[in-house]
């Protein structure tokens, strides 16, 4: 059980993850360019003279080539002007950044904190807020909708430290399908000595995580071997299959096409969904069985799959949870597996748990 309260946290939390907008880009110009380019799909990586932020750099400006995602660098000394500059430049935009964030950690803070029960009512409170906010997302409410909404925030404002009036505001502030935040900015510590190299992974112009690895370096051994880096930052630092993910009508048409396939549901800034990929890119290597994805935290993603569930022309069903594996067949779902089908407890491990392949493995060989 305590393996599935600590999925179910993260999974749900994951949900309520901030993304960053941010415009396209390649890797940052250097020379006489007074401007930071950002990226639609890569890592921007902070780093100084050090021997490690050095190794780092030099790892993934090889790695960037073969794993085709945008790399940015930026050398925290001789680029000071151009971070002033970009803040100065979007003070509108990180203010707001400021606010959202204030807020969502009131969200968290629960009134009776520490009893037995905390966290399965930080549980509740992030699982009702999830639903105020899919309410607020669809627009305009019907008066079953409206009265549903108002129980919701009046059941999450009684558990923890936001009023009811602080929760409607969030809930405005987070209705858009991607919170624009600022790609560069001295309020997560990118730039702080200790915390060097700093790699900030984006993922459709969204911020997906960041690592400080001055505080938690990558092993020497793992920065000396090219494939055990690729693996070591696919599964820990989800930089995983940044361009091939499908959308809504991709997946419609092979459903229509009664096509045999793996589709595995996912979200962006759910941890458990990242920590799979590098076991299905190698059990793909192995089996030869490629895996179609959708990402679910994308909104017309979200709307186009629970389009095709609603409709019951193909048997899918409304998925809950991510990451999850749907196994289709001639056009039909047949049967789904999940993190807590494949996770195997131990404590010592990233997030808790590690991952059986087999059980991943026999699943996607119904599709051969």
């Amino acid at each position: 059980m305590k393996l599935a309260k600590s999925l179910l946290a993260l999974v749900l939390l994951g949900a309520l993850a901030a993304g960053c907008g941010s415009k396209t880009g390649n890797e940052a110009s250097r020379g006489e360019n007074t401007e930071l380019e950002t990226i639609q799909n890569g890592v921007v990586l902070y780093y100084d003279s050090s021997p490690q932020s050095q190794s780092l750099l030099g790892a993934l400006t090889e790695l960037s080539k073969s794993e085709k995602f945008d790399l940015v660098t930026i050398d925290v000394a001789k680029d000071k002007s151009k971070l002033d500059k970009y803040e100065k430049d979007n003070q509108k935009l990180i203010a707001g950044y400021q606010e959202v964030r204030s807020l969502e950690a009131g969200l968290s803070k629960l009134k009776l904190a520490g009893n037995a029960n905390s966290k399965d009512q930080l549980n509740n409170v992030m699982l009702n807020y999830r639903k105020a906010l899919n309410l607020v997302k669809n627009g305009k409410l019907n008066a079953d909708q409206e009265k549903e909404l108002d129980g919701l925030v009046k059941d999450i404002a009684g558990k923890q430290e936001l009023s009811e009036a602080d929760l409607k505001k969030l809930l405005e502030l987070q209705k858009d399908a991607r919170l624009k935040v600022p790609v560069y900015s001295a309020l997560d510590g990118d730039a702080a000595p200790e915390k060097l190299p700093v790699m900030k992974v984006i993922y459709e112009g969204n911020h997906r995580t960041s690592f400080y690895f001055g505080q938690k370096p990558i092993p020497a051994e793992t920065l000396a071997n090219a494939e055990n880096l690729r693996f070591y930052l696919k599964e820990k630092a989800w930089i995983s299959n940044f361009q091939v993910s499908s959308d809504g009508p991709t997946i419609e048409k092979k459903l229509e096409n009664k096509d045999t396939f793996i589709l595995l549901v996912w979200g962006n800034s759910c941890p458990h969904c990242h920590k799979v990929m590098p076991v299905l890119d190698k059990l793909t290597s192995q089996t030869g069985i490629k895996v179609e994805r959708i990402d679910t935290f994308n909104e017309s993603n979200n709307k186009a799959y629970a389009k095709m569930a609603a409709s019951g022309k193909y048997g899918l069903t409304q998925i809950k949870w991510v990451p999850t594996l749907v196994f289709i067949k001639d056009g039909q779902q047949q049967s789904t597996i999940g993190v807590y089908d494949w996770a195997v407890e131990n404590a010592t491990a990233d997030m808790g748990y590690d991952i059986d392949d087999s059980k991943i493995k026999a699943f996607m060989e119904k599709a051969k």
